[in-house]
């Protein structure tokens, strides 16, 4: 049977990318007698990536259309060309087409008024468009319990139609053993989404209980590196490289989002070993646990307060440290190609 995996490749630098990125690196290596991927992507230079020697069709979308509306003819290209299902690898409106499989990684636009949930158009989206066509889906795909569990409980999708897959850690993140010294900076790697939370942790650097640290902030809101001070830093664009660097040497990780279906940069830190502050939210609850800090979304004195434990007792930076390191060994993309695999295989 062939898959088409259907990606979104004018997506920037985040958790949705790393997620697509890696899959298909995984299931491209995997050989498997009665499966066969074809890789459908609008990423142009999909060519000089390492994709395993998996087929590759690109289909470049058109300039005016948004991701979503390239969705269909995608798809009806794979399933004209013999694909017998075709899984879309980020949220988008599932055509009403048979055979698709969806990966939706989070309900923020639900979940959160704008701004914080995204902008008005894209909670319409979610509402109107995505969740409606749902039940066209020969099979969900979820990241996380806490986005299966809304499925269910909130927006009333069947549990047998919902597969929660978790994603795995890259192999560059995965370090055999952590630093024991540290740099005095605190790493928060965030998105330009305002639910990322970059306003409640700079508020935490500007009050007068500040942690006595640096703050480095990679990625966070475009244009915002003109809010840099002594004290608060900003990176950009930087590789996976210099990013598993920087983890390896921070004293600690901040992810103040008010909303996350997985939390890649909590899974990152915990497999250097770095201890985690994040909010009490589902899906960190999930990921994280007791190997981290868990404070309310948008406190930015818990945060601070968190934060400032760790970085003046070093007995519980080192157990949390630990923690992290035994639970994100549990996430590993081999094992996520397998679940899909099967999910694949047990479909008629």
């Amino acid at each position: 049977m062939r898959i088409a995996l259907v990606e979104d490749g004018t997506i920037g630098m985040g958790g949705i990318r790393r997620y697509q990125r890696e899959l298909v690196r995984v299931l491209a290596a995997r050989r498997e007698a009665d499966l066969e991927f074809v890789l459908y992507t609008s990423d142009p230079l999909a060519h000089r990536r390492d994709t395993g020697g998996i087929a590759t069709r690109f289909m470049p979308p058109p300039r005016w259309l948004p991701w979503h509306r390239w969705v269909e003819p995608a798809i009806r290209s794979a399933l004209a060309e013999g694909a017998g299902y075709a899984h879309l690898l980020t949220q988008a409106p599932v055509p009403a087409l048979p055979g698709i499989i969806v990966t939706l990684h989070d309900l923020a636009p639900l979940e959160l008024a704008p701004p914080l949930g995204g902008t008005w158009a894209r909670r319409r989206l979610f509402r109107h468009r995505l969740l409606p066509s749902l039940r066209r889906a020969a099979r969900i795909v979820v990241d996380g319990p806490s986005v299966a569990l809304a499925l269910r409980d909130r927006w009333g999708v069947p549990e047998e139609r919902i597969a929660v897959i978790a994603p795995g850690i890259a192999a560059h993140f995965q370090r055999k053993a952590p630093r024991t010294e540290r740099a005095p900076f605190v790493l928060a790697v965030l998105g330009a989404e305002e639910r990322k939370g970059e306003d409640v942790i700079r508020r935490a650097w500007d009050s007068a209980d500040a942690p006595r640290l640096d703050l480095l902030i990679v990625g966070g809101r475009k244009g915002g590196t003109g809010d840099q001070s002594a004290t608060v830093k900003v990176l950009r664009d930087i590789d996976d490289q210099t990013l598993s660097r920087l983890y390896s040497r921070a004293a600690a990780v901040a992810c103040p989002s008010w909303a996350e279906g997985f939390g890649f940069p909590a899974l990152e830190a915990m497999a250097h070993g770095t201890p985690v502050v994040a909010t009490s939210i589902a899906a960190f609850e999930d990921l994280v646990g007791d190997a981290g800090i868990l404070v309310p979304p948008g406190d930015s004195a818990a945060l601070s307060s968190a934060i400032g434990r760790i970085s003046t007792d070093r007995a519980l930076a080192l157990r949390l440290g630990e923690r992290g390191r035994r639970r994100a060994a549990r996430f590993t993309w081999e094992r996520a190609a397998d679940e899909l695999v099967a999910l694949y295989k047990a479909l008629p």
